[in-house]
């Protein structure tokens, strides 16, 4: 008996049960004829062009071309950045951030000045502190740390101690005119001044007698005789002698003379 299940033909046994078997496997596919590979040969590829070598014209030319020499240049640069960065730091965040001292170690060894010189660049005086106040706003806008505000004042007072230096020499060496009693004379004539007018035109008029002519000028006004002698040594007058000892032996010499 044939028997068609969907397009298959199937087979099946006599009643008898002879000529049973297996259904047929389908037939093999018939594999595809292989397609001849028509493409082209592909030539070989072109070689890579070799990277260009860094760029270094932005270099020094004494630089460039040695690798520890650019090396160093790059750490010098480094420590220059990282010291700006340091300095900035110190910026204080506005003008009034400044405070103005004189160094603690401020000196003036070795100018020729008094040992008790000093300088007084008005720190506290008001009429100075606008101008302060316009000295802060220039380190402010320059961008200088607050420590160097007292190294600077520092410099401004060694440079008016340089200028005090000259007229203090030369001072010294005009009073030398007065001789060896110099000192001495100056103090008689203080003392005179004194003695003779009030403390307010006295002391103004002590102020010029820093000047040797002057002081010379003040004995002819201030003693009797309109001399006064050149050195206690000459006038026989002890070095330790008083004011008054001193003005008697010049009246006395004075007598002497006429």
């Amino acid at each position: 008996m044939k028997i068609t299940w969907g397009n298959r033909n199937l087979l099946r046994a006599p009643d008898d049960g002879t000529g049973a078997g297996d259904l047929p496997a389908d037939p093999p596919a018939t594999p595809a004829a292989a397609t001849p590979d028509t493409t082209p040969a592909t030539p070989d590829a072109t070689p890579a062009t070799p990277a260009a070598p860094p760029d270094f014209s932005y270099l020094p030319e004494d630089v460039r071309s040695d690798p520890d020499k650019i090396r160093e240049h790059y750490e010098t640069l480094t420590a220059e950045r990282d010291s700006l960065r340091d300095r900035q730091a110190g910026v204080p965040e506005t003008p009034a951030g400044y405070e103005f001292a004189l160094p603690e170690d401020l000196s003036y060894e070795g100018m020729g000045l008094p040992e008790d010189f000093s300088v007084d660049l008005r720190l506290d005086d008001p009429v100075y502190a606008p101008i302060y106040e316009q000295f802060g706003a220039t380190l402010h806008k320059h961008g200088v740390p607050a420590s160097a505000a007292s190294d600077l004042l520092g410099l401004m007072a060694q440079y008016q101690a340089a200028d005090y230096a000259q007229a203090y020499a030369a001072r010294q060496q005009d009073f030398n005119a007065l001789g060896p009693s110099g000192q001495q004379r100056v103090g008689e004539v203080a003392r005179l001044i004194d003695s003779r007018l009030p403390a307010d035109l006295a002391t103004a008029l002590k102020e010029v007698t820093v000047s040797s002519k002057a002081v010379m000028a003040l004995e002819r006004l201030l003693t009797p005789s309109g001399t006064f002698p050149q050195s206690n040594a000459s006038s026989g007058i002890p070095e330790d002698a008083t004011p008054m000892e001193r003005m008697r032996a010049a009246n006395a010499r004075s007598m002497s003379n006429k």
